[in-house]
Protein backbone atom coordinates (compact mmCIF):
# COMPACT_ATOMS: atom_id res chain seq x y z
CA UNK A 1 0.00 0.00 0.00
CA UNK A 2 1.26 3.44 -0.48
CA UNK A 3 1.50 5.66 2.16
CA UNK A 4 0.50 9.34 2.23
CA UNK A 5 2.48 11.68 0.79
CA UNK A 6 3.82 14.84 2.48
CA UNK A 7 2.57 18.17 0.63
CA UNK A 8 4.25 21.62 1.73
CA UNK A 9 4.37 24.76 0.87
CA UNK A 10 5.79 28.57 1.54
CA UNK A 11 3.84 31.36 3.67
CA UNK A 12 5.28 35.07 2.98
CA UNK A 13 3.35 37.26 5.74
CA UNK A 14 2.21 37.12 9.31
CA UNK A 15 -0.54 35.10 9.19
CA UNK A 16 -3.37 32.92 7.34
CA UNK A 17 -6.30 33.51 5.57
CA UNK A 18 -9.41 31.67 5.73
CA UNK A 19 -8.64 29.90 2.27
CA UNK A 20 -4.96 29.70 3.21
CA UNK A 21 -6.47 27.53 6.40
CA UNK A 22 -9.19 25.60 4.84
CA UNK A 23 -6.34 24.06 2.05
CA UNK A 24 -3.77 22.88 4.99
CA UNK A 25 -7.16 22.26 7.09
CA UNK A 26 -8.46 19.77 4.02
CA UNK A 27 -5.09 17.66 3.44
CA UNK A 28 -4.61 17.16 7.32
CA UNK A 29 -7.94 15.57 7.67
CA UNK A 30 -7.10 13.09 4.45
CA UNK A 31 -3.92 12.22 6.15
CA UNK A 32 -1.37 13.79 4.48
CA UNK A 33 1.61 14.86 6.48
CA UNK A 34 1.49 18.73 5.89
CA UNK A 35 4.79 21.26 5.99
CA UNK A 36 4.41 24.81 6.05
CA UNK A 37 7.52 26.52 5.02
CA UNK A 38 8.07 30.32 6.37
CA UNK A 39 10.53 32.88 7.00
CA UNK A 40 9.21 34.01 10.05
CA UNK A 41 6.37 32.69 12.60
CA UNK A 42 2.81 32.62 11.60
CA UNK A 43 -0.52 33.05 13.07
CA UNK A 44 -3.55 30.69 12.18
CA UNK A 45 -1.57 27.86 10.92
CA UNK A 46 -4.43 24.52 11.47
CA UNK A 47 -3.17 21.89 14.20
CA UNK A 48 -1.90 19.25 12.17
CA UNK A 49 0.32 21.46 10.16
CA UNK A 50 4.72 20.98 10.76
CA UNK A 51 6.13 24.32 10.55
CA UNK A 52 9.15 24.37 9.28
CA UNK A 53 12.01 27.23 8.23
CA UNK A 54 12.14 28.07 4.69
CA UNK A 55 15.61 28.88 4.95
CA UNK A 56 16.91 25.22 5.12
CA UNK A 57 14.95 25.00 1.65
CA UNK A 58 15.99 28.82 0.47
CA UNK A 59 17.65 31.31 2.20
CA UNK A 60 16.24 34.66 1.21
CA UNK A 61 18.92 37.53 1.90
CA UNK A 62 15.55 38.99 -0.51
CA UNK A 63 12.18 38.44 -1.59
CA UNK A 64 12.01 37.98 -4.96
CA UNK A 65 9.36 40.10 -6.78
CA UNK A 66 8.56 40.68 -10.32
CA UNK A 67 8.88 44.69 -10.89
CA UNK A 68 5.44 44.64 -12.26
CA UNK A 69 3.31 44.22 -9.80
CA UNK A 70 3.88 43.24 -5.87
CA UNK A 71 2.94 39.46 -6.27
CA UNK A 72 6.00 37.56 -4.02
CA UNK A 73 5.11 34.43 -6.52
CA UNK A 74 8.43 34.62 -8.31
CA UNK A 75 9.69 33.88 -4.88
CA UNK A 76 7.88 30.98 -4.64
CA UNK A 77 8.57 29.40 -7.98
CA UNK A 78 12.58 30.10 -7.24
CA UNK A 79 11.98 28.11 -3.76
CA UNK A 80 9.19 25.01 -5.11
CA UNK A 81 12.18 24.14 -7.79
CA UNK A 82 14.37 23.89 -4.67
CA UNK A 83 12.13 22.06 -1.86
CA UNK A 84 11.62 19.35 -5.20
CA UNK A 85 15.46 19.28 -5.50
CA UNK A 86 15.90 18.41 -1.94
CA UNK A 87 12.85 16.78 -0.67
CA UNK A 88 10.46 14.26 -2.02
CA UNK A 89 7.23 16.44 -0.68
CA UNK A 90 4.78 17.79 -3.86
CA UNK A 91 4.22 21.50 -3.78
CA UNK A 92 0.82 22.40 -3.19
CA UNK A 93 -0.19 25.97 -3.26
CA UNK A 94 -2.36 27.35 -0.50
CA UNK A 95 -5.83 27.39 -2.57
CA UNK A 96 -5.68 23.47 -3.40
CA UNK A 97 -8.40 21.58 -1.32
CA UNK A 98 -7.99 17.99 -0.83
CA UNK A 99 -10.67 15.61 -1.63
CA UNK A 100 -8.90 12.38 -1.67
CA UNK A 101 -5.59 11.57 0.34
CA UNK A 102 -2.94 12.27 -2.25
CA UNK A 103 -0.81 8.71 -2.37
CA UNK A 104 0.67 8.56 -5.99
CA UNK A 105 3.84 6.48 -6.13
CA UNK A 106 5.09 8.22 -8.90
CA UNK A 107 8.00 10.57 -8.35
CA UNK A 108 6.03 12.77 -11.58
CA UNK A 109 3.00 14.45 -9.76
CA UNK A 110 1.39 17.42 -11.81
CA UNK A 111 -1.22 17.26 -14.12
CA UNK A 112 -2.33 18.87 -17.35
CA UNK A 113 -4.14 22.21 -16.77
CA UNK A 114 -5.46 23.46 -20.14
CA UNK A 115 -4.30 22.91 -24.34
CA UNK A 116 -0.87 21.38 -23.30
CA UNK A 117 0.44 23.62 -20.26
CA UNK A 118 0.77 21.60 -16.98
CA UNK A 119 -0.33 23.96 -13.62
CA UNK A 120 1.78 24.26 -10.67
CA UNK A 121 -0.53 24.90 -8.29
CA UNK A 122 0.13 20.66 -7.57
CA UNK A 123 3.65 19.82 -8.45
CA UNK A 124 6.66 16.98 -7.79
CA UNK A 125 9.54 15.98 -9.86
CA UNK A 126 12.00 13.50 -8.90
CA UNK A 127 15.79 15.11 -8.16
CA UNK A 128 17.15 13.96 -10.77
CA UNK A 129 14.74 15.16 -13.34
CA UNK A 130 16.54 16.86 -16.69
CA UNK A 131 13.09 18.77 -16.72
CA UNK A 132 13.65 20.59 -13.21
CA UNK A 133 17.22 21.00 -13.88
CA UNK A 134 15.82 23.70 -17.20
CA UNK A 135 13.57 25.18 -14.96
CA UNK A 136 15.76 25.80 -11.92
CA UNK A 137 18.23 27.21 -14.09
CA UNK A 138 16.66 31.26 -14.25
CA UNK A 139 15.46 31.24 -11.14
CA UNK A 140 19.42 30.18 -9.72
CA UNK A 141 20.29 32.43 -12.23
CA UNK A 142 18.11 35.26 -12.26
CA UNK A 143 18.48 35.62 -15.71
CA UNK A 144 16.56 33.59 -18.54
CA UNK A 145 13.66 35.42 -21.42
CA UNK A 146 10.10 34.77 -21.14
CA UNK A 147 8.53 31.43 -22.29
CA UNK A 148 6.32 32.71 -24.45
CA UNK A 149 9.31 35.17 -26.63
CA UNK A 150 9.78 33.71 -29.75
CA UNK A 151 13.57 33.23 -31.05
CA UNK A 152 12.89 36.62 -33.11
CA UNK A 153 11.79 38.52 -30.27
CA UNK A 154 14.90 37.47 -28.21
CA UNK A 155 17.34 38.12 -31.10
CA UNK A 156 15.75 41.44 -30.98
CA UNK A 157 16.09 42.32 -27.41
CA UNK A 158 19.42 41.33 -27.58
CA UNK A 159 20.52 43.77 -30.16
CA UNK A 160 18.57 46.72 -28.79
CA UNK A 161 19.77 46.25 -25.13
CA UNK A 162 23.30 45.12 -25.80
CA UNK A 163 22.89 42.55 -23.55
CA UNK A 164 22.89 38.83 -23.73
CA UNK A 165 20.80 37.94 -20.48
CA UNK A 166 17.53 38.66 -19.80
CA UNK A 167 16.12 39.45 -15.57
CA UNK A 168 13.60 37.44 -14.58
CA UNK A 169 12.04 40.20 -12.18
CA UNK A 170 10.81 41.82 -15.73
CA UNK A 171 8.95 38.64 -16.53
CA UNK A 172 5.12 39.30 -16.80
CA UNK A 173 3.23 37.55 -13.86
CA UNK A 174 1.61 34.20 -14.62
CA UNK A 175 4.09 32.53 -16.92
CA UNK A 176 5.47 30.23 -14.56
CA UNK A 177 3.05 27.10 -15.95
CA UNK A 178 4.40 27.69 -19.20
CA UNK A 179 8.12 27.97 -18.41
CA UNK A 180 7.22 24.82 -16.54
CA UNK A 181 5.64 22.63 -19.52
CA UNK A 182 7.58 23.96 -22.20
CA UNK A 183 10.78 22.09 -20.19
CA UNK A 184 8.74 19.39 -19.86
CA UNK A 185 8.20 19.22 -23.54
CA UNK A 186 11.36 19.30 -24.49
CA UNK A 187 12.84 16.66 -22.18
CA UNK A 188 9.75 14.35 -22.82
CA UNK A 189 8.85 14.00 -19.20
CA UNK A 190 5.60 15.68 -20.34
CA UNK A 191 4.25 12.17 -20.70
CA UNK A 192 4.16 11.85 -17.09
CA UNK A 193 1.15 14.37 -16.36
CA UNK A 194 -1.80 13.11 -14.93
CA UNK A 195 -5.08 13.83 -16.49
CA UNK A 196 -6.62 17.34 -15.78
CA UNK A 197 -9.67 16.35 -13.34
CA UNK A 198 -7.09 15.27 -10.75
CA UNK A 199 -6.21 18.79 -9.78
CA UNK A 200 -8.17 20.91 -12.18
CA UNK A 201 -12.32 19.65 -12.45
CA UNK A 202 -12.95 23.03 -12.68
CA UNK A 203 -10.47 26.00 -14.71
CA UNK A 204 -9.67 29.15 -13.88
CA UNK A 205 -12.48 31.06 -16.19
CA UNK A 206 -15.14 28.76 -14.57
CA UNK A 207 -14.22 29.26 -10.76
CA UNK A 208 -16.87 31.60 -9.98
CA UNK A 209 -18.99 28.13 -9.93
CA UNK A 210 -17.13 27.76 -6.32
CA UNK A 211 -18.77 30.38 -4.79
CA UNK A 212 -22.29 30.54 -6.43
CA UNK A 213 -24.81 28.61 -4.02
CA UNK A 214 -25.23 25.52 -5.66
CA UNK A 215 -22.67 26.11 -8.74
CA UNK A 216 -20.54 23.29 -7.49
CA UNK A 217 -21.16 19.63 -6.20
CA UNK A 218 -18.11 18.11 -4.92
CA UNK A 219 -19.94 14.78 -4.86
CA UNK A 220 -19.95 14.81 -8.92
CA UNK A 221 -16.21 14.43 -8.71
CA UNK A 222 -15.04 11.88 -11.36
CA UNK A 223 -12.86 9.23 -9.40
CA UNK A 224 -9.54 10.15 -10.04
CA UNK A 225 -10.23 14.28 -8.67
CA UNK A 226 -8.12 14.35 -5.57
CA UNK A 227 -8.53 18.14 -5.29
CA UNK A 228 -10.08 21.41 -6.44
CA UNK A 229 -7.96 24.43 -7.33
CA UNK A 230 -9.59 27.78 -5.46
CA UNK A 231 -7.62 30.71 -7.76
CA UNK A 232 -7.04 32.46 -4.71
CA UNK A 233 -6.96 36.37 -5.77
CA UNK A 234 -9.71 35.80 -9.09
CA UNK A 235 -12.09 34.40 -6.17
CA UNK A 236 -11.57 36.68 -3.63
CA UNK A 237 -12.51 39.98 -6.23
CA UNK A 238 -15.11 37.86 -7.07
CA UNK A 239 -16.73 37.73 -3.97
CA UNK A 240 -15.91 41.28 -3.27
CA UNK A 241 -17.75 42.60 -6.40
CA UNK A 242 -20.63 39.82 -6.30
CA UNK A 243 -21.41 39.38 -2.98
CA UNK A 244 -19.61 42.51 -0.52
CA UNK A 245 -16.56 40.31 0.31
CA UNK A 246 -19.07 37.53 1.78
CA UNK A 247 -19.11 34.13 1.20
CA UNK A 248 -23.01 32.96 0.22
CA UNK A 249 -24.41 30.33 1.82
CA UNK A 250 -24.64 26.59 0.20
CA UNK A 251 -21.76 27.42 -2.25
CA UNK A 252 -19.04 24.57 -2.44
CA UNK A 253 -16.70 27.28 -0.19
CA UNK A 254 -19.14 28.07 2.21
CA UNK A 255 -19.77 24.30 2.68
CA UNK A 256 -15.64 23.60 2.35
CA UNK A 257 -15.08 26.04 5.39
CA UNK A 258 -17.77 24.38 7.70
CA UNK A 259 -16.70 21.27 6.77
CA UNK A 260 -13.01 22.05 8.07
CA UNK A 261 -14.23 24.32 10.98
CA UNK A 262 -12.82 27.43 9.33
CA UNK A 263 -14.49 30.56 9.98
CA UNK A 264 -14.52 33.46 6.84
CA UNK A 265 -13.54 36.78 7.75
CA UNK A 266 -15.24 39.92 5.50
CA UNK A 267 -12.64 41.98 5.07
CA UNK A 268 -12.87 45.53 7.16
CA UNK A 269 -14.15 48.63 4.43
CA UNK A 270 -10.25 49.38 4.90
CA UNK A 271 -9.15 47.35 2.69
CA UNK A 272 -12.09 48.44 0.30
CA UNK A 273 -13.80 45.11 0.45
CA UNK A 274 -11.51 43.52 -0.80
CA UNK A 275 -9.48 40.35 0.69
CA UNK A 276 -5.91 40.65 0.94
CA UNK A 277 -4.19 39.76 -2.78
CA UNK A 278 -0.98 38.23 -3.46
CA UNK A 279 1.03 40.92 -1.45
CA UNK A 280 -0.37 39.53 1.85
CA UNK A 281 -1.19 36.16 1.46
CA UNK A 282 2.48 35.41 0.06
CA UNK A 283 3.41 32.34 -2.41
CA UNK A 284 -0.39 30.53 -2.73
CA UNK A 285 -1.46 31.31 -5.95
CA UNK A 286 -1.04 31.19 -9.38
CA UNK A 287 2.41 32.00 -10.69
Amino acid sequence: MVRPNTVASLWIGACLSPIEQLSLASFVARGNPVILYSYNPVEGVPDGVECRDAAEILPATRILQYRKGVSQALHSNAFRVELLSKTDAVWVDTDIVAHRTFAFDSPYIFAEEKDGVFGNAVFRLPATSPALRKIARPYRTGYGFPPDWPRAKRLRWMRIHLRLRYPIENWRYGRAPLHFSRKLWETGEARHALPSETFYPVLFADCARLIEPGGFDPGTLPRESHAVHLFTSRLKLLLAERYGGRVPEGSYLDRQLRAHGVEWSVPSPQDGGVPPTHAAHGTCAVS
